[in-house]
């Protein structure tokens, strides 16, 4: 995710993390089209899963530098995120927890199970494509 149009005081606090970004895609351009430019930050989302301990782990990070995003930082860019609640909760006013309580939840547990085999055949197919190759 690319953000630009930060507000002085955020640039400034992040002036080390910023990058000369396309103002139409948020993509990084070189300093010889920098009249094209603007300052702003890219953020990734990365997510990392062990299988064999069943151990999931998430962070965000700048693609710049690899550098994971410092909680202070994450707070001063809090207010460009548009929901920062994870989308299924298991607390007891989460959506999964009311989709557990449904009449069937063995049936919510099949699909679930569907489901992360789908994301981890999607994430496997990602990784061996060319461009993913390419990257490393």
């Amino acid at each position: 995710m690319s953000l630009l149009e930060l507000p002085d005081e955020t640039e400034q606090a992040l002036q080390d993390r910023l990058e000369l970004l396309d103002s139409t895609s948020g993509e990084v351009v070189d300093e010889t089209r920098s009249d094209e430019a603007e300052l702003g930050v890219r953020l990734r989302y990365c997510l990392d899963f062990d299988r064999a301990e069943e151990r999931l782990e998430h962070w965000v990070e700048y693609p710049k530098t690899g550098n994971r995003v410092a909680r202070a930082e994450r707070e001063l860019l809090a207010a460009f995120v548009l929901d920062r609640n994870p989308p299924l909760q298991l607390r007891a006013e989460g959506v999964l927890r009311r989709l557990a309580s449904l009449p069937d939840p063995a049936a919510l547990a099949n699909r679930l199970q569907t489901f992360a085999g789908d994301i981890a055949a999607a994430t496997d197919k990602l990784a061996e494509s060319p461009e993913v190759q390419a990257a490393r």
